[in-house]
């Protein structure tokens, strides 16, 4: 009768080998095989006859004059993630893991203070302004990166009539900046109040805002100037009107001066400087 031979073919986890088991085989015959590794494995490698003849796919015996063994092992598919941030922020953790296959892999995305996250992107596509992502049931290579933006904020400066304020309107400026304001009255005018958010700061000619973190608004009014003007007379005659009138800047006041009878006018000080 011919000689027969045992092949004993194995496969470690996450894979298989066809045929599996003990085949008995003829003197002289030839045993195919074939290993497959089972999704998201590849093939670590195959030994026959204890020797590694390197992670191939199939293995034929052929001539077959002895005994023979075949084993496969596999071994997990790994994935390289790789992210990134621009300047004035940061991403967590950053720069390239190794992750295996079907796992998972989180990040968060931090501006610095001042900044907001402009866009974030992974694979090269936009996913948005979002502060985290994750990836799951990683099958391929991946990358996450994202951008920041300095924020920027609204100052709102208007003025009432008889006086201006300058920059006028809304200015848009970047977070940690200063800008000053200048509140001129026209003339005959004075500044009656300035309020910044709301809130009186007095009568003040100009303002600064410093270090910028938030909107602000700045609102000035004006009052038109008043002038006392004293007006006396000494005996024997009188003043029209007497006494203390107060009077806006650029108005008219008239007076009348008369002697008792028996006087007349002998001198009218305006500003103490005769006027005759």
């Amino acid at each position: 009768a011919i000689n027969t031979f045992n092949i004993s073919a194995s496969a470690g986890s996450n894979g298989l080998i066809s045929p599996s088991g003990s085949q008995t085989v003829n003197f002289g015959s030839s045993a195919a095989y074939t290993i497959t590794p089972a999704t998201g494995y590849h093939l670590a490698d195959v030994l026959v006859d204890n020797v590694s003849v390197g992670a191939v796919g199939t293995y034929s015996f052929t001539n077959i004059t002895a005994n023979h063994t075949i084993s496969a092992s596999f071994a997990i598919n790994t994935f390289s993630i790789s992210a990134s941030a621009g300047s004035n922020g940061s991403i967590s953790p950053s720069g390239s893991q190794t992750k295996d296959y079907g796992s998972s892999a989180a990040y968060t995305i931090t501006p610095a203070t001042g900044y907001h996250i402009a866009d974030v992107l992974v694979d090269n596509v936009s996913v948005g302004a979002v502060g985290s992502y994750s990836f799951s049931s990683i099958s391929f290579d991946h990358t996450i990166s994202a951008t920041f933006a300095i924020n920027t904020y609204n100052l709102s400066a208007s003025a009432g009539a008889n006086g201006s304020i300058s920059p006028s309107g809304i200015q848009t400026v970047n977070y940690g900046t200063s800008t000053t304001f200048a509140v001129t009255p026209n003339t005959g005018y004075h500044v009656a109040d300035v309020l910044v958010d709301g809130a009186s700061v007095g009568a003040v000619t100009s303002y600064v805002f410093s270090n910028v973190s938030a909107d602000h608004s700045i609102d000035a009014t004006f009052a038109i100037n008043t002038y006392s003007i004293n007006a006396s007379a000494g005996r024997n005659g009188s003043i029209s009107p007497s006494g203390s009138r107060n009077a806006d800047h650029g108005s008219s006041l008239a007076f009348t001066i008369t002697p008792t009878t028996g006087y007349h006018v002998a001198d009218v000080l305006v500003d103490n400087v005769s006027v005759g």
